[in-house]
């Protein structure tokens, strides 16, 4: 089974990436902000990140600067307040624009896994 971290701090978008994640066959662990998704990162391994990246503590572009090797899944970042320029030089696979299609996401998440190394530094913007 793969495993998907959502970083997310909005719990309504948390709750409905996580249901409907499961519901795809994804093991699925959260973190509410940066500090504790770079923690879970590095403890569950996961295959793939989903990045909101205006987080408290630790935002996501923090998260992307501070994780290290034990952290090295692709990352899909999402947000409605900044767009896919922002992440130049970043390590993100995807960036997705809220509000976000699920079909979309989903598809996106798949790719990723697929790519491996190779999605790792290409953002593709998909809305």
């Amino acid at each position: 089974m793969k495993r998907v971290l959502v970083a997310e701090d909005d719990a309504p978008t948390r709750s409905f990436l996580v249901a409907a994640l499961t519901d795809e066959g994804y093991q699925v662990s959260v973190a509410t902000d940066g500090k504790a998704a770079l923690e879970r990162c590095a403890e569950m391994q996961p295959d793939v990140v989903v990045l909101d990246l205006s987080m408290p503590i630790v935002d996501g572009f923090e998260f992307l600067r501070r994780r290290g090797p034990e952290c090295s899944a692709p990352v899909i970042a999402i947000s409605a307040a900044f767009r896919r320029e922002q992440l130049q030089g970043l390590p993100v696979a995807a960036f997705v624009a809220k509000p976000f299609d699920l079909h979309v996401l989903i598809g996106v998440i798949a790719r990723s896994i697929g790519a491996g190394s190779e999605g790792r530094t290409t953002i593709r913007s998909l809305n």
